[in-house]
Parts: structure tokens; C-alpha cells; sequence
């Protein structure tokens, strides 16, 4: 619940799909389909981010995520 001086709105977690990529720690995580296709998608990145500027490392990691929301996937926070 998010509280400010006029609103009290409640934000609804949606429930992760396959596709989603759950951001937090341990096995749950890890082992999250979407995850295991992140990582694969930043593997296939990676040589070309180690080779590349600061500001090239930004226009990469905006292109994966640009590309991953177009998909409807979503980064959510594992509870």
C-alpha cells in the first residue's frame, strides 16, 4: 500500500508467468524459466558489452530491456 497525503492506493503484485524474469535471490529464482532466458539472452550479449564503452553499455542493456517489456514480459520482485 502506498500512502501519500490525498490517496491510499494498494499495488496488486501480479503472478509471474513463465516469461516473467523474477528478481530477488536463491533457488525459486534461478530456476524461473524467464530467468534462465534472461540469462541466456545477456550470455549472447555479453562478449559485445565487454567490449564496448560506457556509453554503448547503456544503449545494450536498454535494447534487452526495451526488447524483453515489448515481449510483455515483466521484471518482478520474487516474494
Amino acid at each position: 500500500t502506498i500512502n501519500n497525503n490525498k490517496h491510499t492506493t494498494t499495488v496488486l503484485s501480479p503472478t509471474p508467468t513463465v516469461n516473467d524474469i523474477l528478481c530477488g535471490q536463491g533457488k525459486s529464482c534461478y530456476d524461473h524459466p524467464g530467468n534462465q532466458s534472461f540469462r541466456d539472452i545477456i550470455a549472447s550479449n555479453l562478449t559485445n558489452y565487454l567490449e564496448s564503452n560506457k556509453n554503448q553499455k547503456t544503449y545494450i542493456i536498454e535494447t534487452i530491456t526495451e526488447q524483453l517489456l515489448s515481449e510483455g514480459r515483466m521484471f518482478l520482485r520474487d516474494t
